[in-house]
């Protein structure tokens, strides 16, 4: 290669450089000449080549703005690969940097009323003259002037576009959408838009993936158009819902409600499609209503799991699904049902203990290993019987029934239970025991409050006899 060659293509480095070093781009150079152009008001098919836009921009314009964009067209003329430009310009990325340069010229007002859309893989622009050009990034080409007034094209009124929909009601989508003409377009061009600045060309059904309006317009070569159709898509519902829940425990059962919301109607196109159903999960277990544990429904957001044990931890989850068919699982929480409440030493001894010079009342282990209340001597009916008494809050959704066992310990043991309050409720007496351990169930589930009960024992004929002895043990409230 020669000196001069060699000085040649160094100069035009320099002069590269110092364009990159103030922000010009190849886009923005591109888009310079683009510009130009069209203020010119070139009427010519000009493709990127070594001999052609360049050519033909320096020859077309005047001597004010080849002056202002001397520097510019020189470096490029005599210094730019033009086939290695159109093939560094020609991806997606490039092609929406062109766009958006393009956008700025006419909103700062080198291009004052022209209008941008994209139709297909090109730009087109219409300057406020009606003059359209077609833009990639490999060519610019002139199309012709608007307002020839084509008598032939279409005049499209409300049903001869028809815009049809694959889902009518809630769907997390997509959408396939179907375009049919009603009239006749031969020798037009069916194209469609979701907001009316980028035009495609109807060829097949096309998936939507969010609310919006369908545009479907019939167009000449000019992208002149005469009415077009719409159809609003509203019924699209990506977003998850949310759900929460609470519970609420007995001693064999755990009640869960739910609230399920489903409130970003309008955030990135979605719409608010409600909440459709719940579901209730125990232990990883399948889901309640579908099938498989033991719940019962009380309302649409509330389930019951029954038949549980006392005092044990179950693992609890929520699933909500909205109109939409979009899931959302909440969080698994750990519930636990009551314990029942078992008369244990320490109950015994918070409550009030009643002796007197004839009995005796102790707590003690049996046996069996059960534990219980052992009463001795004194007579059963009378004000100073022998007793264990304490005060106790009867909630009938915890506890229901006052179960335990008892037996007559020696001679003519009896029992007596009572429960009061103000007003003495019941009283309940056990005279028919032996020696054997009798099971007894109290149904305590009309006696709601906080009550005051009582366990009392002695001789069965009020003579006080110091041998009676009566047992009672496992005694517990549940439900």
């Amino acid at each position: 290669m020669s000196q001069s060659k060699m000085n040649k293509i160094n100069l035009n480095k320099r002069k590269m450089k110092r364009l990159k070093e103030h922000g010009i781009t190849l886009v923005a150079l591109v888009v310079t000449i683009i510009i130009m152009l069209i203020l010119a008001g070139i009427a010519l098919n000009i493709a990127l080549g070594d001999n052609g836009l360049i050519k033909h921009t320096i020859d077309a314009i005047d001597e004010n703005k080849r002056a202002s964009y001397q520097e510019i067209l020189s470096v490029i003329k005599t210094g730019v690969d033009m086939k290695a430009l159109s093939e560094k310009l020609s991806d997606e990325e490039h092609f929406q940097e062109l766009k958006n340069e393009i956008n700025k010229e006419i909103e700062s007002g080198n291009l004052k009323g022209a209008t941008l859309s994209v139709e297909e893989n090109k730009l087109r622009v219409i300057t406020k003259e009606r003059f359209v050009y077609d833009i990639t990034m490999d060519s610019i080409a002139y199309i012709g002037i608007q307002g020839k007034n084509d008598e032939n094209l279409p005049n499209v009124k409300e049903g001869d576009i028809e815009i049809t929909l694959s889902e009518e009601k809630w769907t997390k989508g997509p959408i396939i959408v179907t375009i049919t003409p009603k009239i006749n377009i031969e020798n037009f061009t069916l194209q469609y838009s979701t907001d009316e600045t980028t035009w495609q060309k109807y060829t097949a059904p096309f998936e939507i993936h969010e609310n919006g309006t369908i545009y479907a317009r019939v167009v000449n070569g000019l992208s002149e158009y005469k009415g077009k159709s719409m159809k609003e898509v509203t019924i699209i519902d990506r977003l998850e819902p949310s759900v929460t829940f609470k519970t609420k425990e007995t001693i064999n059962s755990i009640t869960v409600e739910a609230t399920g919301t489903d409130d970003e109607s309008g955030k990135n196109g979605d719409g608010n499609s409600g909440i459709g159903k719940y579901y209730f999960s125990m232990n990883e277990g399948p889901w309640v209503p579908e099938g498989g544990q033991d719940a019962t429904q009380v309302k649409e957001n509330e389930y019951v799991f029954e038949g549980l044990n006392p005092g044990t931890t179950y693992k609890i989850k929520v699933k909500v699904k909205d109109k939409a068919g979009n899931e959302k699982v909440s969080e698994v929480k750990e519930i636990s049902t009551k314990k029942e409440l078992i008369v244990t030493k320490e109950v015994f001894q918070s409550g009030k203990i009643y002796h007197n010079e004839n009995g005796n009342v102790e707590f003690v282990e049996f046996e069996n290993g059960k534990e219980g209340l052992r009463i001795t001597g004194n007579g059963a009916y009378k004000s100073d019987t022998c007793a264990n008494k304490w005060d106790i809050e009867i909630n009938t959704d915890d506890y229901k029934k006052l179960q335990f066992q008892v037996r007559k310990g020696k001679d003519h043991g009896v029992i007596r239970i009572l429960l009061d309050s103000k007003d003495r409720l019941f009283s309940r007496y056990y005279t028919e025991l032996s020696a054997d351990w009798k099971d007894v169930s109290i149904d305590l589930s009309e006696y709601n409050g906080m009550h005051t009960i009582s366990f009392g024992g002695g001789y069965v004929d009020h003579s006080g006899n110091l041998d009676s002895r009566t047992e009672i043990c496992d005694i517990k409230f549940t439900n």
